[in-house]
């Protein structure tokens, strides 16, 4: 390893992007250099060819100044457990828990079934199923449960098999992040290697499936009594290398089980291997549009990413395109998805290069460092039926989740393929649902006695803070922010949400839609969202207007008997006015309730304004954070036109069988 230099004018990673700009063509060092190491000593890691590795350990390339080349070696596998998410969380193997209570609970999954046999959802070494379970399997012909899951039934139309077995891969993979047993050396082709396990591994599971999978979970999670969840990615990323004839690399987002070929390949641009499209169609590759001829043993540039199962009969490769995306996804091809600053210069290359070639090679885990940050795919707030929310509620690994996996069904999403694996590699937010049911579980099996509505809250003020300065749309990208279950199962003060305010809720709602309340009450009074005893604060106002906004709050101390907390605001802007009353809470007896009323005031806020700020209450031990939002429309007369998202939309494939 390299000395540190001693302190002053040095910058690692500038010396480090001077290094590698001499060994490999300097328009691509910044996209070769992985990492800067220089706290416990000097050194890098980056994307080299075995040439480029050669330059470094050779005199000539060894550059004068600070510090030259000590040592260069290759990066080797480490083991990583389950999809990384839960050890990205601080929930290791060795987390502190209370199996007998955990074991006790039963969750139950609504999604496209599961697949009984994988080991995920072995029984060994559980106990009997739980006495209060009351449901039944009915899981169809030749499913069995056991200790694990102790309940199946199938709700599907008559076309469809008449199981409760996993046919996409979506429930499986879902049960698993939630409760699945630990299973060494779970893979993807080699890739994400380590030991899978879910939240809960030893919590039981009741499995109902309907007849489309998750799309028949699909609702629009605006509601205060819907834990809304939003995905972001984790420690660990999946990326692909792009090898260009020019000895020139790139780095881009897939998930390859095999590299495109084991040597550079011809490059074929869509509309050069059509001759029956318009230009626009060829270049985006539709596949009516490319000449099977023209593209078999060829990697495909395509303006836009292709439908990729349309290509079972032409068979390339591999393809490039352009993608904004930050996540890498499963294919059944070799294919690469570069920035479009990165497509336009393998553009620029083929047509620059006479007989161009590239390699797409395996896809690697690297580090990544920037996490947790919001998925792209990962939808954003604020409602238009109920804007004085904050949705989603918190965020949760969902990116590149690696879970257990149905041996019946495509990896790839595609019906074509007849692959077969016991584990996969996929992102969405409902990868990120169970991670948050497994957690409200885990906190649920040290406080069997909380309600669901103490659970979600505790999560909620204990979650991993982001930076709002990442986010335009500010906390209706993450909500409270990222989920610390550990964190949670300390809270110090959990903000308790009633049915009786559900209900009223419920009634406004009702009056807006024309709907019938579903329970027969009646609805004597109007309560508004911002009295809602919710954790986290929002309200839309007026543009240009002078404005007072009430949020009347009850905490519960779950913490210590004798405990004072006080109350200060993180973040004010200066346009707007906070007051907290009282400012300080005193308990003397656990489960005490307390009252306090925030108000925050203003005026002449502009169009499509986010101002935030964090309430937060603690007693020198716990920090009990609150989110709070004040923003604006599009109009002066309060329209609720915003240039963000119009509402939130999530999975919500899991729910706890709270009883």
């Amino acid at each position: 390893m390299g000395f540190l230099p001693a302190e002053g004018e040095y910058s690692a990673s500038s010396h480090h992007l001077q290094i590698i700009k001499q060994i490999v063509d300097p328009s691509f060092a910044d996209k070769s250099l992985v990492r800067s190491y220089k706290r416990s000593f000097n050194g890098f890691a980056a994307y080299l060819s075995e040439e480029e590795k050669e330059k470094l350990t050779n005199r000539t390339y060894v550059p004068t100044g600070i510090a030259g080349i000590i040592s260069v070696f290759p990066c080797k596998k480490s083991q990583v457990q389950t999809t990384r998410s839960w050890d990205f969380m601080g929930m290791s193997t060795t987390v502190e828990r209370h199996l007998d209570v955990e074991s006790d609970i039963i969750i139950g999954v609504i999604d496209s079934g599961i697949w009984p046999e994988s080991e995920s959802f072995s029984d060994e070494g559980l106990g009997p199923v739980p006495t209060k379970w009351k449901g039944a399997c009915d899981g169809g012909k030749d499913f069995v449960c056991n200790r694990k899951i102790i309940g199946a039934r199938y709700f599907t139309d008559e076309s469809n098999e008449v199981s409760a077995r996993d046919r996409t891969g979506h429930g499986t993979h879902v049960a698993s992040i939630l409760a699945g047993r630990q299973v060494r050396d779970a893979n993807y082709y080699s890739l994400a290697q380590g030991i899978a396990r879910g939240g809960v591994p030893s919590a039981r599971l009741a499995v109902y499936k309907g007849n489309n999978g998750p799309s028949l979970s699909s609702v629009n999670s605006y509601a205060p009594w819907i834990f809304a969840v939003g995905a972001g990615d984790i420690d660990r990323r999946i990326v692909d290398k792009l090898l260009l004839g020019n000895e020139a690399n790139l780095v881009g987002n897939a998930i390859n089980a095999f590299a495109s070929s084991d040597e550079a390949l011809p490059l074929v641009y869509g509309k050069e291997v059509t001759i029956s499209c318009p230009e626009t169609n060829a270049s985006n590759c539709d596949q009516q549009c490319l000449e099977s001829r023209f593209v078999e043993q060829k990697v495909v540039l395509c303006d836009k990413q292709p439908d990729l199962e349309a290509f079972n009969t032409s068979r390339p490769l591999g393809f490039i395109y352009p993608s904004v995306f930050n996540f890498s996804t499963v294919t059944p091809f070799s294919v690469v998805a570069l920035t479009r600053n990165d497509f336009n210069l393998v553009k620029s290359y083929k047509f620059s290069t006479r007989n161009a070639k590239v390699q797409i090679l395996k896809s690697v885990a690297i580090n990544n460092p920037h996490a947790p940050f919001v998925a792209s795919f990962s939808a954003r707030g604020p409602s238009i039926f109920m804007s004085d929310i904050i949705k989603p509620d918190v965020i949760a690994p969902g990116v590149e989740i690696l879970a257990a996996f149905s041996p019946i069904a495509s990896p790839f999403g595609v019906t074509w393929d007849h692959n077969s694996v016991k584990f996969s590699i996929n992102s969405g937010t409902s990868m990120a649902c169970p991670h948050v049911t497994a957690a409200a579980a885990f906190v649920k099996s040290f406080h069997p006695g909380w309600s669901p509505s103490a659970i979600k809250s505790a999560l909620m003020t204990t979650a991993w803070e982001l930076s709002a300065s990442l986010y335009s749309e500010a906390e209706f990208a993450y909500g409270s922010s990222h989920i610390n279950p550990i964190k949670a199962i300390n809270p110090g003060l959990v903000y308790e949400t009633s049915f009786e305010e559900y209900l009223m809720i419920w009634c406004n709602l009702s009056r807006t839609l024309g709907d019938m309340i579903p329970t027969g009450d009646s609805c004597p009074m109007k309560l508004t969202l911002k009295e809602v005893n919710y954790p986290s604060t929002a309200a839309q106002v007026q543009v240009k207007r002078v404005f007072k906004v009430s949020f009347p709050r009850t905490v519960t101390n779950v913490g210590q008997a004798n405990s004072t907390y006080v109350a200060s605001i993180e973040g004010e802007p200066s346009k707007l006015h906070f007051g907290v009353k009282p400012k300080t809470l005193q308990f003397t007896t656990l489960n005490q309730k307390m009252k306090f009323v925030l108000t925050v005031r203003g005026k002449n806020m502009n169009p499509l304004t986010i101002q935030r700020v964090s309430l937060l209450w603690t007693d020198g031990v716990h920090r009990v954070r609150s989110p709070v939002v004040i923003y604006t429309g599009k109009t002066s007369d309060g329209e609720r036109v915003l240039k963000l998202s119009m509402f939130y939309m999530i999975f919500v494939v899991l729910m706890i069988l709270l009883y």
